[in-house]
């Protein structure tokens, strides 16, 4: 077999990238130059350089890889969505207590705070639906809503399972 047929892809990459560095720095020199052994001594200088160069690239890439499975292990919203949503589909048909992140809400020109308790009717990526509900009013602590509430799983601040609906406690 020739020469050129023994030589791995890599290293025809190799050295096609360093005899055309060694054009670049000899210029028109290049083209003219009639010892052969001159250009192969001036691509073989530059050999190290350029390995070391590819060396340098692999091990930021592979740094790079690794921050990027490190950021992946991190616990992300995504992911304690996905718990919450195995947690309240197992609750699927059970009352709950769910409280959310604001400190207010307005809901049919009535403000109250964000305490709910209700039973779970639906469970989909991202929300919870509960119905039938009960709107913890300050004034009116048992209001049933006549419509199903649907909750986003990043406004839930707090949930209770298996809560009595009926069970009485201080609003204040």
């Amino acid at each position: 077999m020739s020469e050129k047929h023994s030589k791995s892809e890599e290293e025809v990459e190799i050295e096609v990238k360093l005899k055309t560095e060694v054009k670049d720095e000899m210029g028109d020199q290049f083209d003219y130059h009639e010892d052969k052994k001159e250009v192969e001594e001036a691509v073989d200088k530059h050999k190290p350089d350029v390995e070391e160069e590819e060396e340098a690239e692999e091990e930021e890439q592979e740094e790079e890889e690794e921050q990027e499975e490190e950021e992946e292990e991190e616990e992300s919203p995504e992911i304690e969505s996905d718990d919450l949503f195995r947690q309240f589909e197992y609750l699927m048909g059970d009352s709950v207590l769910i409280v959310t992140e604001t400190q207010q809400l307005n809901l049919l020109g009535q403000t109250f705070r964000p305490i709910f308790c209700g039973t779970v009717c639906e469970v989909e990526t991202g929300h919870i639906t509960l119905f039938p509900v009960t709107i913890k009013l300050l004034n009116a602590p048992f209001h049933q809503s006549p419509f199903p509430l649907s909750i986003p799983f990043e406004k839930i601040a707090h949930f209770t399972p298996d809560f009595d609906c009926n069970m009485r406690f201080p609003l204040v």
